[in-house]
């Protein structure tokens, strides 16, 4: 992410400050104290506000208005099809990027999506036993994070044999 501020005026210096909801701080990126920060997209800081304090050489100051950054949703990995025998132990695994993640694992018997109460069904890693009662089912993962925004994983299908 790179935020650019345009200023004028004689012997100008620069301090970006950013705020997290706790106030604002001086900022340590790359380009604090020139007219361009750079920062690396992170979900931590996904909703952290900027801003530029510009000082002239007779102490005269600025500040630019504030750019809040968000880190979008992003669906890293989903679950791949499976065939396990009876018994055995599956794993499925999806994996996102975004700013307070929670995920909720879903199964199709056929008859539609419903949630699924399995080992780790609010994870990443979605772990039951094989069933052959339960083969063909399919199974993926609704990712939502703090904002509201969900992004839905492929579907696995799971053939027990």
């Amino acid at each position: 992410v790179t935020l650019t501020v345009a200023a004028s005026g004689a012997g100008l210096s620069y301090q970006w400050q950013y705020n997290s909801g706790s106030g604002w701080k001086k900022s340590n990126g790359i380009g604090a104290q020139t007219d361009t920060l750079t920062l690396t997209a992170n979900a931590d800081r996904s909703g952290y506000q900027y801003r530029c304090v510009v000082t002239d050489q007779f102490g005269s100051r600025v500040i630019s208005g504030a750019a809040t950054v968000t880190v979008e949703l992003t669906l890293l990995w989903s679950p791949k099809s499976i065939t396990a025998s009876a018994g055995n132990t599956v794993n499925l695994r999806c994996t996102a990027s975004g700013a307070g993640l929670s995920y909720q694992w879903q199964y199709n018997s056929g008859s539609g999506w419903k949630k699924s109460n399995g080992i780790g069904a609010q994870t990443e890693l979605l772990t039951f036993t094989a069933n052959a009662n339960r083969s063909g089912y399919q199974y993926r993962c609704v990712v939502t994070d703090q904002y509201g925004n969900t992004v839905t994983s492929d579907a696995a299908t799971v053939t027990v044999r």
